[in-house]
């Protein structure tokens, strides 16, 4: 314990902050050496140490745990966010930042906390509808002329995803659609925001982000009405909620989840260094390849001498005048073909009609005979004396009148 030494004695001690830290220190460590604490697990992470840092909560209060990598192998309860268990160890104060924490050495499970059950329960539910089935997922396009972007204007994600973006392809315009992705109206803002970028159809795509947090902090990416707006849009949708062992139900409904909101900015964004790379690499390569061949014609030319060269034209030339001969001949053929099937057919119609001419029989010495208006006579007594009749011959007409009229 450091005191202050101009103090007079009998004056009240004066601490400094880590003498008065490592006072509570002691008094908080010798008070709870073994302690058995129950909760469930919030904001779970796994440092690349192995050490694993999370909250422990009930509905009053919460406590800052570590389990540090060597007593992993005590632990059977699950890591992850919303899991209930039963916590064992001491209570530590951390001096550098003042604050105190559970050091667990053994942890038993014993249940699922409330908002996972939900989380769990809403999965298998749309699982069921067919809201996660690949075959309904919008393919994200490969180069979007504008994006959407739905999160907080002033969240740390959209930073994110402004940053890659201009890096990767600045040319492509973003339009952001502002809504709060934390507290309990961010379900209904988030509903709204992507309702109203899919309506307006000026981009192409729609990022919804939001940085990592803990299970209540992503719970809006997890309701029902965020889920089912996603899998309604027209537009394709990518998720880019949390860190890389986040996982919300937004990212199963989403056309493309990504990791981070960083993640998301690289799928959509293309790399627009990295394609005029590859351009100039497929056109040097073509052009490699033109030069090539135009190098083994040219030498292939130059190894024929000049009456290999003529001989091998010549054969060329007569081979398409015969070709020529040959189709000319088949057409001639074919004409011919074609007109004295036409002349046989003519002749065949022609033997049809003379058999149905009317004026063949008279040719043979029959005659027509009309009364005074035109109308042929079939019987005598339609005919009385004096009458005039017109007579029509197999060549020519006479015209008479009739002396007597005899009838059978």
């Amino acid at each position: 314990m450091q005191k202050d030494s101009e103090n007079p004695k009998g004056e009240r001690t004066i601490y400094s902050v880590s003498a008065l830290t490592s006072v509570i220190k002691d008094k908080l460590e010798q008070g709870f050496p073994d302690v058995l604490v129950q909760g469930e697990i919030s904001n779970c992470r796994v440092a690349p140490s192995g050490h694993a840092y999370f909250t422990i909560k009930d509905a009053g209060a919460v406590l800052q745990a570590v389990l540090f990598k060597g007593s992993r192998r005590y632990c059977d309860a699950e890591l992850n966010d919303g899991t209930r268990a039963v916590f064992r160890g001491s209570i530590s104060l951390y001096a550098r930042k003042g604050s105190y924490q559970l050091i667990v050495r053994s942890a038993r499970q014993t249940g699922l906390g409330t908002l996972h059950l939900r989380f769990e329960q809403l999965k298998k539910q749309l699982y069921r509808e067919g809201l996660f089935d690949q075959a309904r997922k919008k393919p994200v396009p490969f180069c979007p002329e504008q994006v959407a972007v739905v999160t907080s204007p002033g969240a740390a994600a959209l930073q994110d995803i402004l940053r890659v973006s201009y890096k990767r392809f600045p040319g492509i315009s973003i339009i952001i659609y502002p809504a709060q992705v934390q507290g309990e109206s961010a379900a209904d803002e988030i509903v709204t925001a992507l309702k109203q970028a899919d309506r307006d159809r000026l981009a192409d795509v729609i990022i919804l982000a939001r940085g990592g947090g803990s299970l209540e902090d992503l719970w809006p990416f997890n309701e029902e009405q965020v889920a089912r707006t996603i899998a309604a849009c027209n537009l394709p949708v990518v998720s880019g909620v949390g860190h890389e062992i986040d996982y919300s139900i937004t990212d199963f409904t989403a056309d493309l989840r990504a990791a981070t909101p960083s993640a998301a900015a690289e799928l959509v964004f293309p790399d627009r260094g990295a394609r005029l790379a590859e351009i100039h690499t497929a056109t040097d390569r073509n052009r490699h390849l033109l030069l090539k061949r135009m190098e083994f014609l040219k030498n292939r030319l130059l190894s024929l001498s000049g009456t290999e060269l003529h001989r091998r034209l010549q054969q060329r030339v007569e081979q398409a005048a015969l070709q020529l001969d040959e189709r000319r001949d088949r057409l001639i053929r074919s004409a011919q073909a074609l007109i004295l099937n036409n002349r046989a057919t003519a002749d065949t119609l022609t033997g049809r009609l003379s058999v149905l001419d009317p004026r063949a029989p008279l040719r043979k010495g029959y005659s027509i005979v009309r009364d005074k208006c035109g109308k042929i006579l079939r019987r005598a007594d339609k005919l009385k004396k004096e009458d005039t009749i017109a007579i029509e011959f197999g060549h020519g007409s006479a015209d008479a009148s009739v002396t007597a009229v005899r009838r059978q």
